[in-house]
């Protein structure tokens, strides 16, 4: 048996285009970008100043770049890079642990789980970043061990508060 076709009857005819003017030979025009010459001059304008600076930064003799590159190769430099790359890691890591089990627990049904995250959040929303630096920098003095770990790996965690805030708003928008 060949496939048959059925058309459903519509309710209203479709849409037509709009009818484009036509210019006095009878040709439709041709649409053409708008020229924006500003963007294009500060750009250029950016790029000179940019490029400026670099060659002051390069140039300057002041810089001292041979006693730069010296130092920089250094074992205590080179120990002190990596260092800082490491715990740079190992803070995102534990920010996104954080800041995922925060907003879980903020998605929960049970109240008190809400209320702990909420007031996680809140004080540390509510208190002034230059604050902070202050009471983490201190820790230490407060508590040389939390729980048998080194107050410094607390201070990794700081960053969660802001993955947290974006995880619940992501699920929820989900629900």
């Amino acid at each position: 048996m060949p496939p048959q076709t059925v058309s459903l009857p519509s309710s209203s005819p479709p849409p037509t285009s709009p009818s484009l003017t036509k210019d006095a030979s009878g040709a439709v025009p041709r649409i053409v970008p708008v020229r924006r010459t500003g963007r294009w001059a500060a750009a250029v304008a950016v790029l000179v100043l940019l490029a400026l600076a670099m060659d002051s930064v390069i140039r300057n003799d002041a810089f001292q770049w041979d006693v730069v590159l010296a130092y920089f190769a250094t074992a205590s430099v080179l120990r002190g890079l990596w260092l800082i790359l490491w715990l740079t890691a190992v803070v995102m890591v534990l920010g996104f642990v954080l800041g995922a089990l925060l907003a879980v627990l903020r998605l929960s049904g049970n109240p008190v789980l809400q209320a702990v995250s909420w007031g996680y959040v809140r004080l540390f929303r509510s208190t002034p970043i230059l604050v902070q630096p202050l009471f983490w920098f201190n820790i230490g003095a407060l508590y040389p061990q939390i729980l048998g770990v080194s107050a410094v790996t607390t201070l990794l965690s700081i960053g969660q508060r802001y993955v947290e805030r974006y995880y619940a708003r992501g699920t929820a928008g989900a629900r």
